[in-house]
């Protein structure tokens, strides 16, 4: 069985899948800052549904991005440390790809710009305006359509087993933080 989980956007979610990539179970939330709760015991719940546990996922896979940088760091964490304790694989998939692996889609990003991945090519980076027919969200837009793990079902055979340790985020763009005026271990000394 393959858990899936997509938390890079407002609505997080979680999929269960057969060995054959038949979806068994699904369950989506509006988590606000709450994904890694919300997944959990939407993942709970699924499994008690199916008479599962955690020990019969043989693989857990994550929204690697590009959305919300802590969204994402939640749902690739998650997939991280529930492989790790069952000793078992991960893997990741585009968010992109959970909204449609085969049409335009856009996603919003920083004041006004958006990540938008046409179908057959890498992901551009920003661009100032919503491309037309495009699938995604954006909070300047009134449609949402949000990634889901239910959607992953197609996309299983593509994913590349990984040890917890090599499953990493794609970001598309650097998180914007911003730097000291001052270097640390340059400032004054104070008794």
């Amino acid at each position: 069985m393959t858990a899936v989980f997509s938390t890079s956007s407002p609505l997080a979610s979680v999929a269960l899948f057969s060995d054959t990539g038949a979806l068994l179970a699904t369950h989506s939330e509006l988590a606000g800052r709450n994904a890694g709760a919300v997944i959990l015991s939407g993942l709970m719940e699924l499994l008690e549904g199916l008479d599962k546990s955690a020990p019969d996922i043989e693989l857990f896979v994550a929204d690697v991005g590009p959305g919300s940088f802590t969204g994402v760091r939640v749902g690739v964490i998650l997939a991280k440390t529930l492989a790790y304790a069952q000793g078992k694989t991960c893997g990741g998939v585009s968010s992109f790809d959970l909204i449609s692996p085969c049409k335009t889609v856009a996603i919003g990003a920083k004041k006004g710009s958006y990540f938008v991945r046409h179908p057959g090519q890498p992901a551009l980076s920003h661009q100032d305006e919503w491309p037309k027919g495009a699938f995604g969200y954006a909070a300047d837009r009134n449609e949402a359509n949000y990634p889901l793990a239910e959607h992953a079902g197609p996309l299983l055979g593509q994913v590349m087993p990984l040890t917890p340790f090599e499953l990493l985020p794609e970001y598309i763009a650097e998180p914007n933080i911003s730097l000291p005026k001052r270097p640390y271990g340059q400032g004054v000394a104070h008794p």
